[in-house]
This record gives C-alpha cells, structure tokens and sequence, in this order.
C-alpha cells in the first residue's frame, strides 16, 4: 500500500480514522474470538489509515501482532472465502443488533453506510484459493554466477511493475559486462531457480553503501514466497556491514510492490521526483 496525499476535508478524516478505529477493535476481537476473522478489520483499517493518517498507518503495518495480519495478505493478496463470508455476516448481525436498539434516525444511517461500505471493501478483496500459494517446493535458491546475467537482464525486462526493457536497461549503463563488473567489486545476489532450471527471480546487494539495489520476480511465480525468501537473503548478507539498509522505487500507489516491502519491515522516509526511500533497521 503507499501513502496517498490526505483528504482535503477534515470531517472525512476523522471519519476515516474513527472507521479505522472501529474496524481495528473489531480485529482485535476476532483475534480472541474465533468466529470473528481478524484479517480484514484489520486490512480495512489500513485502508481507513493510510487515507487520513500516516502516524496511524505507519503503527498499525509496523505493529508485532497486527502487522503480521496484514503482512500476510500482501504476501498473497488474497483472503480465504470462509473468512469472507463470516466476516459480512458477523458486520451484519452486529450493526444490525446495533440499529435495532438505536432510536436516532441519523446514526442508525450511519451505521447502515459503515456497514455497506466495509462489506463492499471486504467482497473486492480477491479471494484465495486453496492450493493458491504454491509455496516454496521444487524451487532452489543459490548465489548468482557471471553466466546468469544474460537470463536475469531478461527476466527484469518482463516484471509486470517498474517494467524496464531493454533499451532502458542500456541507457541507464546497466549491461552484461556492467552486472558482472559490480558483481565482481561490493555487489551480491541470489537467484530462484524452478524445475526446469529456468530463472524465477533474483535479488542484489551492494555491501558498499547498504542499498538492496534490485529485486525482481517472474508474474508466473509471484505469490509463492519467492520475493520475500530473496530480500531476507539479500538484507541478512547486507546486515553483515550495515545496520540501516535502503532502496528506492517509484511512489506509485497502485504498486504491489510499495506493500510488499512495508510487510518486511521497510518504511517510507523520503519522496523525491517520483521515487519513494524505504530503509530498515538491523533487528535488535
């Protein structure tokens, strides 16, 4: 998820931040009540959050517990059906308890809005189905060798986000004998491997300055585990000389990946000309 520019409006602010406070006490509760799915309270929360207040956002995606909830569906970006369904159902029954005993017209609307509005937001979520992540099994992780290079430079040509073909591969000076020649001096990597040996994605480092310089996976392979499997390698070789690490990417959004690297961990600390600095901090 990325951070877009507040609402202009204050009164839609704090109606965000009061939903994202219903929404979490909700998924609180679930956590201790079995019937009552966590994840997406939570996930609406953060949705509530990152609309109206940073501070709050930032808490929440970096909190022990409640993180961990949300970090699992930007790993899969999806939410089993079950969940789905008793979470609408247990909203309804809950705020329709609520509107019954409720005589003020006006809140007994309000309430009936929340309701409809967090059940539209729960449905859009994709569902998961079972089988749906796939997992680690059958694929190798090993260190990237020179005659990788040609493979990787193509595989980062077809990503489906911060796409980059060829030709602007070239013009910003990355090359075969460029790759090598960094992977040669302070830069590492690791590289996916599947059945067929064919490359599903790669991760590199630079121990110089503590940059994750780049990482990329395969559509194809996505929501399997790789990406996170190569940034903890890439950061723990990283950690081994730096206790803050940094990366860049475009602030956009719509960007998987922007949530992907808060479920690790990594904060947004800076924007500049488009591009969002994460960093993160070497575990006490």
């Amino acid at each position: 998820m990325n951070m877009p520019k507040p609402d202009g409006s204050p009164l839609k602010k704090y109606l965000l931040i009061a939903a994202g406070l219903v929404s979490l006490g909700l998924g609180v509760i679930g956590i201790f009540l079995p019937l009552l799915p966590t994840t997406p309270f939570l996930l609406l929360s953060a949705f509530c959050f990152i609309r109206s207040s940073k501070r709050l956002y930032n808490w929440l995606t970096g909190h022990r517990l409640f993180g961990a909830y949300i970090s699992d569906y930007l790993k899969y970006r999806t939410i089993p059906l079950r969940t789905k369904v008793f979470a609408v159902v247990l909203l309804w029954t809950t705020i329709g308890i609520s509107i019954l005993i409720l005589s003020n017209a006006i809140v007994r609307i309000a309430l009936a809005a929340v309701a409809l509005g967090v059940s539209l937001h729960i449905l859009s979520l994709k569902t998961r189905r079972p089988g749906k992540e796939g997992g680690l099994a059958g694929l190798t992780f090993r260190e990237i060798e020179p005659r990788d290079i040609p493979e990787l430079l193509d595989l980062r040509t077809m990503v489906k986000e911060n796409r980059l073909s060829m030709d602007d591969l070239i013009r910003m000076g990355i090359t075969e004998e460029t790759v090598a020649a960094r992977l040669n001096s302070t830069y590492k990597g690791w590289l996916c491997q599947g059945q067929n040996g064919r490359a599903a994605g790669f991760s590199i480092g630079n121990r110089a300055d503590g940059e994750m310089w780049v990482i990329a996976v395969l559509p194809e392979f996505e929501g399997r585990g790789i990406g996170r499997k190569l940034m903890l390698l890439v950061q723990d070789w990283l950690f081994k000389f730096h206790d803050e690490l940094w990366l860049t990417t475009e602030h956009d959004p719509g960007n998987r990946a922007y949530g992907f690297y808060q479920s690790l961990g990594w904060r947004e600390v800076a924007v500049e000309n488009g591009h969002s600095r994460f960093t993160i901090h070497k575990p006490v």
